[in-house]
């Protein structure tokens, strides 16, 4: 939802900015400021001030993800989530204790380029926050009990997720689009590549890829760039580079030879999930930010133009709607719906011919 909003909220200023071009020569809305610079080490911190609430918001990514599992499917995610399992400072349990007693929240995961963390605390808490979030990404421990119980969780929901089509249909898109490419690495894993799975196998993945040079760390909130700049270099001048850290390299992707279907049985399913896709763009793509507002036209909000022919108008799902799915070096666009049995048929041909009507018919 908050990323439709966002979305809703960048095309109303996209029209608002074109209608307005002709009347005025500087446009209404610019980029707040914001400071880069890089650390000795290889770490890049993007500081952007933003003093309408007393809170502050902090991502940080380190550029290895799913690409980097190898035969061991899901480790790069597991190790994400097994950030917060414990550090050489605090423990698990210490961490969720000051995260709660603060009100504040914090995710880590592992997705396809990258393994992460986002945290969202008031500014007035940062210096009881910051040690964390440096002891996370530079000291986690990755001890044998907390490992065991993380992925004890993951292969419940791996078990779970069985049952609905929703939840496996990404892993088998990204497996029958990709093929043999490290794209087509199931992020999350299955039952049989994360059953064997160690916590050495974490630290091992740990201590080869987190690694400065190349990671980032973007802060936006309430607080004085040159203060924030002077705690966070402090902080990350003791994590260490790691020299030769390994480059995957992904195969050269050739492009489908033809239109391909995989279909997917599942004999006690009352509805049918279904994707239909293409090639995409990459992040960097010099169309990302045109091809974004379009998709919020065509099938990014409730009243796109997908969701409204599948939905409001024929009653054929709950919902529809389309996405770029955008990596380092490829991407993917998908449209993603469900419908009864009966009307498989049907609800594919009306997603094809909204599709065509896109390409067909001006916006």
């Amino acid at each position: 939802m908050k990323k439709n909003i966002l979305y809703t909220l960048f095309l109303f200023l996209f029209i608002n900015n074109f209608h307005s071009a002709k009347a005025q020569s500087k446009p209404r809305y610019q980029l707040p400021h914001y400071v880069k610079l890089h650390l000795p080490n290889g770490l890049t911190l993007y500081l952007m001030e933003k003093h309408d609430v007393p809170v502050i918001s902090l991502d940080a990514i380190v550029p290895a993800g799913a690409v980097n599992d190898g035969d061991k499917s899901g480790l790069a995610s597991l190790t994400g989530n097994c950030l917060k399992c414990g550090t050489k400072s605090f423990t698990k349990k210490e961490i969720e204790q000051q995260f709660d007693f603060l009100g504040a929240s914090l995710y880590t995961y592992g997705s396809n380029d990258n393994t992460g963390l986002y945290t969202r605390f008031a500014a007035k808490d940062q210096e009881k926050i910051l040690p964390i979030i440096k002891e996370l990404l530079v000291n986690s421990v990755f001890s044998d009990e907390e490992f065991n119980k993380e992925k004890k969780l993951t292969l419940t929901g791996l078990d779970q997720a069985k049952e609905s089509p929703a939840s496996v249909i990404g892993a088998y898109w990204d497996k029958f689009f990709y093929g043999g490419n490290v794209y087509g690495n199931v992020v999350s894993g299955t039952v049989s590549s994360v059953t064997p799975l160690t916590a050495a196998d974490a630290k091992a993945f740990y201590k080869k890829y987190f690694n400065p040079e190349g990671s980032a760390i973007a802060v936006v909130g309430d607080f004085k760039t040159g203060e924030m700049r002077t705690k966070l270099t402090e902080l990350f001048s003791e994590w260490k580079k790691i020299p030769g850290t390994d480059k995957v390299v992904s195969k050269t992707l050739p492009p489908p030879p033809a239109a391909r279907v995989l279909l997917v049985n599942k004999d006690d399913a009352l509805e049918t999930t279904f994707y239909i896709g293409s090639p995409g763009i990459t992040r960097k793509n010099p169309d990302y930010l045109a091809a974004e507002v379009v998709n919020t036209f065509f099938g990014g909000k409730f009243t796109s133009l997908i969701n409204s022919e599948l939905r409001i108008k024929t009653g054929l799902t709950y919902g529809a709607g389309s996405y770029f799915d955008y990596n380092q070096h490829y991407g993917t666009f998908i449209i993603s719906t469900h419908t009864a049995n009966a009307t498989t048929q049907v609800a594919i041909d009306k997603a094809i011919e909204v599709i065509k009507r896109l390409h067909s018919r001006p916006l």
